[in-house]
């Protein structure tokens, strides 16, 4: 949970026997999960892992070893069209499963001035997230990562070790993924 491209998930069927799950509810994934794992061994679920935990859960499996590898992987950045890049131009979508319905750009536009703020208190623990929801509203409709990479940057001043609008997109990407609620949940 999640399996992501399969790299903890080698390395543990590496020093397993037994069968070895892998969730992930990303298609991507998915696809290059089902090129590296074609033994009997593994089984692939393409879902989130709440769901993938209550149909396990349900089925009376039991596991030796969870793995929950949360976040986001290098595709998810490098491919500006998912929408998680601060440095490369895409949609503000930040959707692990495309086939959701809430996306970055929803929230960004559409939720009131304390949803958005507390959404970057809570889940990216931005201490100027009163100053970066203000200039946010101020901006919209906002359309892309770029525009609100540059919003959140006017807000912070000098030298940085990360990007300023890390925490931001942090944020952003946990509230549209419902990352916390699934995993306490799970």
């Amino acid at each position: 949970l999640t399996a992501g491209y399969g790299g903890h998930a080698l390395a543990l069927r590496a020093r397993t026997e037994g069968s070895i799950t892998l969730v992930d509810r990303d298609k991507m994934a998915i696809s290059h999960l089902s090129e590296l794992f074609k033994d009997e061994r593994s089984e692939i679920l393409h879902s989130d892992f709440l769901k993938a935990s209550q149909i396990l859960h349900g089925q009376n499996r039991k596991y030796d070893i969870i793995l929950a590898d949360l976040g986001l992987s290098s595709p998810h950045l490098n491919i500006a069209s998912r929408g998680f890049s601060i440095k490369k131009n895409g949609p503000l979508d930040m959707r692990m499963d495309r086939s959701q319905t809430l996306t970055a750009e929803k929230i960004v536009n559409e939720y009131s001035e304390e949803e958005l703020k507390n959404i970057l208190l809570k889940f990216g623990e931005e201490y100027k997230a009163d100053k970066i929801t203000k200039e946010i509203i101020a901006s919209r409709p906002i359309k892309d990562t770029l525009e609100l990479s540059k919003i959140v940057e006017k807000i912070y001043f000098g030298y940085r070790k990360t990007h300023p609008a890390t925490k931001t997109f942090q944020a952003l990407r946990i509230a549209v993924n419902d990352e916390l609620n699934q995993l306490a949940s799970a």
